[in-house]
């Protein structure tokens, strides 16, 4: 069961206003990590003079502005995270390099284990939700049941649907297990940012070779970032270890011997 705290990240803000409220809902089920994608206010977004609609909406919810963070892109902000759910409403062939398990709520709430993980929830801006690119470097994506007459939820709305259900599998867990300890994520475990790191290091060997009749990169990442979002948990041992392979492989074909500093 998915106990521990989620990271919210919002990708692509856009709409005055849904920031704060998403601070305030976040405030409401005591979370206090949020992340920004491409803010178009900037990294400063969140004094009262730049923002102040975003200030009024947050309510209690200003510890939560104070403390989010703004990254230039999806795969930055997954900095320190293991695991992550997307939100979306359009499911995708099960063959497309695109496509990502995908979950009931309430289900993956019960059944997904987390212990010592950091995971996020990440939710898309609020015309057209997540990219095919953006949904491809979550593990697992989800959705939230509408009428089918009115399918578009505010980003915010959708939030709370989403961290209420998600507290209330938390509370449960509590009572079955009260004497759980907080577990810390190993030091070794590897984040989502190291894994991106690898698939646009191997896709940037495969370019040296003569695979790339198949044109379209961006779908082969994606099958490549698959690839280490199975259920298997990687070290950076294990991290390591494939990018001595396709180092080795990149030096034989350039005849170079570049820095390894994969990671860095």
């Amino acid at each position: 069961m998915i106990h521990s705290k989620p990271i919210v990240i919002f990708v692509r803000p856009r709409a005055k206003g849904n920031i704060g409220a998403l601070a305030r809902i976040m405030s409401n089920f005591g979370l206090d990590e949020l992340r920004f994608v491409k803010n178009p206010l900037g990294a400063d977004a969140f004094t009262r003079e730049q923002s102040p609609v975003d200030w009024a909406m947050a309510c209690r919810g200003e510890k939560v502005l104070q403390k989010a963070l703004t990254y230039s892109s999806l795969s930055d902000a997954m900095e320190g995270i293991h695991w992550a759910l997307g939100t979306t409403a359009r499911i995708r062939e099960k063959d497309s390099g695109y496509s990502r398990p995908f979950y009931e709520y309430p289900t993956l709430l019960k059944e997904k284990k987390l212990d010592g993980k950091r995971w996020a929830l990440v939710l898309g801006t609020e015309d057209d939700g997540l990219s095919e690119e953006e949904l491809s470097l979550c593990h697992a994506l989800t959705t939230i049941d509408t009428d089918t007459q009115s399918p578009s939820m505010n980003v915010a709305m959708a939030a709370g649907c989403l961290l209420y259900a998600w507290s209330e599998a938390a509370h449960e867990f509590k009572k079955l297990n009260p004497a759980f300890p907080q577990k810390i994520a190993a030091e070794d475990l590897t984040s989502l940012k190291e894994i991106e790191k690898l698939a646009q290091y191997i896709l940037e060997t495969l370019k040296l070779s003569e695979f790339f009749k198949y044109p379209d990169a961006e779908a082969v990442l994606a099958r490549i970032r698959r690839i280490f979002q199975k259920e298997h948990e990687l070290t950076r041992g294990d991290v390591l270890f494939v990018f001595e392979i396709f180092y080795q492989l990149r030096a034989k074909i350039t005849g170079r011997h570049d820095d390894r500093n994969f990671l860095s």
